[in-house]
């Protein structure tokens, strides 16, 4: 959840550089990846100019930047691949045990001649 709307063009503009930075990109190549040219990501990245809300969608889709971080420098509660595959996986397993316990259930009811 983004906490606070108040923006400040300066901190996002850095934070911004840092994420083209950490993917050791050009602002040619970075702008093309996100969707602006390479003078507008020039003038948001030193603050001049505020980056259009379609840039957080840009970002997190390319990226996967957390929009809570590039707006507030907060990052929200992480749920990484490794959770959701833990999930994923503890979800089959449940899926399975429900499953094979109605069979039980089944069974129990045929032998008892239980409808």
């Amino acid at each position: 959840m983004i906490m606070n709307l108040r923006m400040d063009i300066n901190e996002i503009g850095k934070r911004i550089r840092q994420v083209r930075n950490s993917h050791g990109l050009k602002q040619d190549e970075f702008a093309e990846k996100i969707g602006v040219n390479r003078h507008s990501l020039s003038r948001i990245e030193s603050g001049k100019q505020q980056p259009p809300l379609d840039i957080l969608g840009a970002l997190w889709s390319v990226y996967k930047v957390d929009a809570n971080w590039l707006i507030n420098g907060v990052e929200s509660s992480p749920v990484d691949n490794v959770d959701v595959q833990k999930l994923e996986s503890d979800l089959a397993k449940s899926e399975q045990s429900l499953a094979e316990t109605r069979e039980i259930i089944q069974l129990l009811k045929d032998a008892a001649g239980v409808k």
